[in-house]
């Protein structure tokens, strides 16, 4: 849990009211916060006054206050606290020496979230100004308020800004992604290379035949020669017959039976 230290000097009116009033404007905050006020100034001047006029005020705001008994601040409550809040100057240099190396980040004025950004929030008891504790208490207020809007808006978890982008491997026409640009762009075209061309040293002429096509060449004037066997050729020369009256027999029909040959002819 975090510290949140108001410190002022009397630690009766400013302190005491500046944790009221955070803790009735942020009290989502106080799970995370623990909020503290304390007082730097060892000889202070307390009148009954005080209490009362800041009680009647906070009460007519609605804001809860119970008075708690003043309380000091010591050398060990700087370091342990997350964020000191000053109110008057005087209390600020105060706390300052109170640090070893004289340079605390946490250490801050609550006028600097006033929206009018005054250099201090002053203690009402000095001002003869008989609002002056009314005044005190719309100043405590207004930075009290910036202060919770600040630190609400700290407490927020970062939202993560999600975008829903397309898959790039879907080809889209109209408008194509980088990726598509890279993926489907047409290849390099590389140019050819050019030869100079160079002249023939000399020249070779060849003489081809006429190409028209000759009409085909008259077909021989032979006799059919019968292809008959030697010995019946013998036989017809041996009875002085002419191979002109011998007619051809040419079957029409063979039928194998009972491993006999049956022939039908026809001459």
């Amino acid at each position: 849990m975090k510290r949140l230290l108001f410190v002022c000097h009397r630690n009766i009116v400013l302190g005491p009211v500046a944790a009221a009033v955070f803790s009735h404007m942020g009290p989502s905050l106080l799970s995370a916060w623990e909020v503290v006020a304390l007082g730097c100034g060892q000889n202070i001047d307390i009148t009954s006054s005080d209490v009362g006029k800041i009680h009647q005020i906070l009460q007519k705001q609605a804001v809860p206050f119970t008075q708690k008994s003043r309380r000091v601040l010591s050398k060990k409550d700087i370091p342990r606290s997350d964020l000191v809040l000053c109110f008057e100057k005087g209390s600020f240099d105060m706390v300052v020496d109170l640090v070893q190396d004289g340079n605390n980040p946490n250490l801050q004025m609550l006028a600097d979230y006033h929206p009018d950004s005054p250099m201090e929030i002053p203690d009402p008891i000095s001002n003869s100004d008989p609002k002056s504790y009314e005044k005190c208490y719309w100043m405590v207020y207004k930075a009290v308020r910036e202060l919770v809007k600040k630190l609400k808006e700290e407490a927020k978890p970062k939202r993560v800004m999600r975008v829903n982008l397309p898959d790039p491997t879907i080809f889209t026409i109209t408008s194509p992604s980088c990726w598509q640009k890279n993926k489907l762009k047409s290849p390099d075209i590389i140019p050819p290379d050019i030869f100079q061309l160079l002249q023939a040293s000399g020249s070779v002429f060849t003489v081809w035949p006429d190409p028209k096509l000759n009409p085909p060449e008259n077909p021989m004037e032979t006799e059919d020669n019968h292809n008959i066997l030697p010995t019946i050729r013998k036989a017809l020369i041996e009875q002085g017959l002419d191979f002109k009256d011998v007619r051809i027999v040419t079957p029409s029909c063979t039928d194998y039976e009972k491993g006999n040959l049956r022939n039908s002819s026809h001459s």
